[in-house]
């Protein structure tokens, strides 16, 4: 017989193993059998998944039982429906104006930028368009280095209108 503990042979029966001391009760072959071979439903239970190969489907590999985020992509492979180059020329180029708010659909914000630009910049002989313009510079250039995932999830999803 086998010692459940330790698995090296013992007499038939003794009570404790030579070996390690461990007790051995008048039952132990047959749970040393039990636990060598569990049975049916163990097995199936306490299966575990195959490792399933990533599928390549559609320019993409998909991971078996993940889901993509879905999100728009336009004719042009951009994401999102709008263009980022396009938000970041109009803020170098006009932002003083706050085009670039506009064409975001940020209209409050646009609003602001050009009526500071023309209002304050009359009061204060073009220091507040100077202001402006440097703003819609740097915006510009936010918008022109974000790649085009993260614009779209800054400034379309997350609809964050300032820097």
């Amino acid at each position: 017989m086998l010692c459940p503990s330790c698995n090296t042979n013992v007499a038939d029966g003794a009570s404790f193993c030579e070996n390690c001391g461990a007790a051995l009760s008048a039952s132990a072959p047959a749970a040393a059998q039990a636990a060598e071979a569990p049975q049916g439903d163990f097995q199936q239970q306490y299966q575990q998944p195959s490792y399933q190969q990533p599928q390549y489907q559609q320019g993409q590999y998909q991971q078996p039982g993940y889901q993509q985020p879905q999100y728009q992509q336009g004719a042009s492979g951009q994401i999102g429906t709008k263009n980022k180059i396009a938000a970041g020329l109009l803020g170098i180029f006009l932002g003083s104006l706050g085009i670039h708010k506009f064409y975001l659909g940020y209209t409050q914000a646009g609003l602001i930028m050009l009526l500071v630009t023309l209002i304050a910049g009359i009061l204060t002989l073009g220091v507040a368009a100077l202001v402006m313009s440097i703003i819609g510079l740097i915006e510009g250039i936010m918008y022109l280095t974000k790649s085009d995932w993260d614009f779209y999830q800054t400034y379309e999803v997350g609809q964050k209108q300032w820097f």
